[in-house]
C-alpha cells in the first residue's frame, strides 16, 4: 500500500477509535449482551461491543506492525524491479544499435526480474546468434524454456528454420505444452511444412493463418499461390492431383504459377488433356508470357490443337516473342 493510502487508513482509525470510545463511555452497554474469558484459572468478564472494537483496534495494529515491517522489503522490490526495466531498455537500445555483447550482458541481468524474463531472455539468446555464439544461444535458450516455453520453441524453431532443418522446427512447434500456437507460431509451422515437403499441409492451415492477420494481406494472398503451386507439385497420383485442384480456390486457378504447376505435375502423371485445357482457359482469361512458354514445351499431345491455339493467340499477341518460340 502507497503512504498516502495508509496514512488516510490509519486517520480513519483513529477517528472511528475516538466515536467507538466515547460511546463505550455510556453504562448501558451490557444491554448488547456479556463476554466471559477464561484462562489460566482467572475468569475476564466485559461487554460484548467492547470486545468487538479491542479486536477490530488489534487487527489493526497488527496490521499497521506488519506494513512498518514490510515497508523496506517491498522499497527494495520496488528498486530491484525498476532496475530491471532500465536494463531491459538499456538492453533493447544496444541491441538496436547493433552492441550485441553489452545488449546481452544488459538482458540477461534484465532476465532477474520475473514480469520481464521473457522478453529479456528472447532477446539476448537473439544478441548471442548474431555473435555466433553457439553455445551462449543455447545456455540462453535453455533458461528460457524455464519461463516462457512458448516463447523458447518459437526462437527454436526460427533457428532451425534458418540452418534449413524443417522437419525439427516442426516437432519444435508440435510441443503439446505450447499448444494452441500464436499467430508468428502458425507461421512458422506453416514455412516449415511447406520446406518440408508437405504444401498440402500447409495450405490446409491458411484459413487459421489469415484470421490470425499476423500478415499483410498481400503477403497473405502471395503465401496462399506459392503454397497452392507446391501442394499440386507434390501430387503423388492423379486422384490427389485432382482432389488439390478442386480445393484451389477458384479465383487462384488462373495464376500463372498455380496453373502452371498443375499443368506440369498432370502431364508428369500422362494426363496430357485436363493439363491443356487448364494452360488455354487460363491464358484466354489473361495472358501471361511465361504461361505459354509453358504451354509449348509441356512434352504432351495434341500438337494439331496446340498449334492452332498458339495461332489464333498470335492474331492477337504478335509482339510475345514467348509465343512465337512456342
Amino acid at each position: 500500500m502507497k503512504p498516502l493510502q495508509s496514512l488516510v487508513v490509519l486517520l480513519l482509525a483513529v477517528a472511528i477509535g475516538v466515536v467507538a470510545a466515547q460511546w463505550l463511555g455510556t453504562d448501558d452497554l451490557n444491554r448488547y449482551g456479556e463476554v466471559t474469558l477464561r484462562y489460566a484459572g482467572y475468569d475476564y468478564h466485559s461487554n460484548l461491543p467492547k470486545v468487538a472494537l479491542l479486536s477490530v483496534i488489534g487487527v489493526l495494529v497488527l496490521w499497521l506492525l506488519w506494513s512498518l515491517i514490510a515497508a523496506p522489503f517491498r522499497a527494495w522490490g520496488r528498486y530491484r524491479r525498476k532496475q530491471g526495466r532500465v536494463r531491459l531498455i538499456d538492453g533493447l537500445l544496444a541491441y538496436e544499435h547493433g552492441q550485441w555483447q553489452r545488449a546481452e550482458k544488459l538482458l540477461d541481468g534484465a532476465a532477474k526480474d520475473p514480469e520481464v524474463s521473457g522478453v529479456a531472455l528472447a532477446n539476448a539468446v537473439r544478441s548471442a546468434q548474431v555473435r555466433a555464439d553457439a553455445p551462449a544461444a543455447e545456455a540462453l535458450l535453455q533458461r528460457l524454456g524455464e519461463s516462457d516455453a512458448t516463447l523458447q520453441a518459437l526462437l527454436r524453431a526460427e533457428q532451425l528454420l534458418a540452418n534449413d532443418l524443417p522437419v525439427d522446427a516442426i516437432n519444435a512447434l508440435d510441443v503439446a505444452a505450447i499448444q494452441p500456437l500464436p499467430p508468428r507460431g502458425l507461421w512458422l509451422r506453416t514455412e516449415a511444412l511447406a520446406r518440408a515437403g508437405r504444401a498440402h499441409e500447409a495450405y490446409g492451415q491458411l484459413g487459421a493463418l489469415r484470421q490470425t492477420k499476423v500478415l499483410p494481406a498481400e503477403a497473405s494472398s502471395e503465401l496462399e499461390a506459392r503454397l497452392a503451386a507446391q501442394a499440386l507439385l507434390e501430387a503423388g497420383d492423379v486422384n490427389a492431383l485432382a482432389t488439390q485442384w478442386e480445393a484451389t480456390p477458384k479465383a487462384l486457378r488462373p495464376t500463372p504459377d498455380v496453373v502452371a504447376a498443375y499443368a506440369t505435375r498432370a502431364v508428369a502423371l500422362d494426363w496430357d488433356e485436363p493439363a491443356l485445357l487448364a494452360l488455354e482457359q487460363a491464358l484466354d482469361h489473361r495472358w501471361d508470357d511465361e504461361l505459354v512458354a509453358v504451354y509449348g514445351r509441356l512434352p504432351a499431345e495434341r500438337l494439331a490443337t496446340r498449334q492452332a491455339n498458339l495461332q489464333r493467340w498470335r492474331n492477337v499477341h504478335d509482339d510475345s516473342a514467348a509465343l512465337r518460340l512456342a
